[in-house]
């Protein structure tokens, strides 16, 4: 019967090192420190890898190196937010902007950007910058800028902001019926009609626009 096995002392190399060194004990390599500058690819996501050949653990007794494998994190932004290569901006617009449209200053990728948003435009309705997304990374074009309009309504105002909503309200239809009298029209006193003159340019002043 025979049996085979690795050698305890020399570990299989058929050399046996007599005084080892003190840093590496034998092995030929010592654990250190290392800083590598990578090259971060345009348009890269989430768990993708790039090996970096010959950037990993040393080989024992003047081995070979083995490779880096480096795993990508994006970490999530303040205002963007990603999807595929298209990013999503929420976009806050005051009801004054939503009602009578505006041009407002627009976050990108590349810095601030200004848009027109139309008069009327509702809660929730989405517009797309072309070309102002995430690169792709294989291949040529970007992605697009998805921004999202957000109406805030606001939770205080100031007593001439209060009077300026309370006489907008009146304009709309139907007419509350306190305001209205027996033959359908307001009651003195209960409105003032979106055509009087500098009307808007009053609740533009109130909101700050």
């Amino acid at each position: 019967m025979m049996t085979v096995s690795t050698c305890d002392v020399c570990r299989g190399e058929g050399t046996v090192i007599a005084i080892p060194c003190r840093d590496c004990r034998g092995e030929g390599r010592v654990r250190q420190p290392h800083k590598l500058t990578i090259n971060v690819p345009a348009g890269i996501d989430t768990q993708a890898q790039i090996r970096m050949t010959g950037e990993g653990e040393a080989g024992p007794r003047g081995g070979p190196n083995g490779n880096l494998y480096v795993v990508f994190e994006i970490q999530a932004h303040e205002f963007f937010r990603r999807q595929d290569n298209d990013i999503i901006l929420e976009l806050p617009i005051n009801v004054a902007q939503a009602a009578l449209g505006a041009d407002v200053q627009v976050p990108t990728l590349e810095g601030m950007d200004t848009v027109r948003i139309n008069a009327g435009i509702q809660n929730g309705t989405t517009f797309r910058l072309r070309g102002r997304g995430v690169p792709f990374l294989r291949g040529n074009g970007r992605g697009d800028q998805v921004v999202v309009t957000k109406v805030v309504i606001p939770d205080t105002l100031t007593a001439e902001q209060k009077i300026l909503f309370e006489a907008l309200a009146h304009t709309f239809n139907p007419m509350p019926k306190s305001q209205t009298g027996p033959d359908g029209q307001p009651t003195e006193g209960g409105g003032m009609s979106p055509h009087d003159e500098g009307f808007f340019d009053r609740i533009k002043s109130a909101l700050g626009l």
